[in-house]
């Protein structure tokens, strides 16, 4: 008798999750979000695996190819001093992959007259 009852527990547990997949946690007259993505008009980011997402967007906007950035620990401004970030130039030559590499603690500078900052392309992944 108990097996029945964990064997019925089991399957509703299974049912009520297979029917929650599209259910939508928030909703506005922006956006939604689902438990597996957030979608806006078109534009849908999606949840691939817990370690990576895809989204369709495209900007039509110019960004610099130097950005700033610092890391945080439980959302402080811990890694480095006040207003002292990172800096690196996100541009990519040739179609080729940019690799940012970075110690925790220890600020990374553009190198002077090396890297030119320049516009992002529009559309760029």
């Amino acid at each position: 008798m108990n097996k029945s009852i964990l064997t019925f527990s089991v399957l509703t547990l299974l049912a009520v999750s297979c029917g929650q997949k599209n259910k939508s946690f928030y909703e506005s007259d922006h956006f939604r979000v689902l438990n597996d993505r957030v979608e806006q008009g078109e534009f849908i980011a999606k949840a691939v695996s817990d370690k990576e997402m895809t989204s369709n967007y495209q900007s039509n906007s110019y960004f610099s190819s130097v950005i700033q950035f610092k890391f945080s620990i439980n959302g402080k401004d811990n890694e480095l001093g006040y207003n002292i970030n990172h800096n690196a130039n996100i541009f990519a030559h040739n179609d080729q992959p940019v690799v940012i590499d970075v110690v925790f603690g220890k600020r990374l500078e553009l190198l002077k007259g090396k890297e030119k900052e320049q516009n992002l392309p529009q559309n760029t992944n």
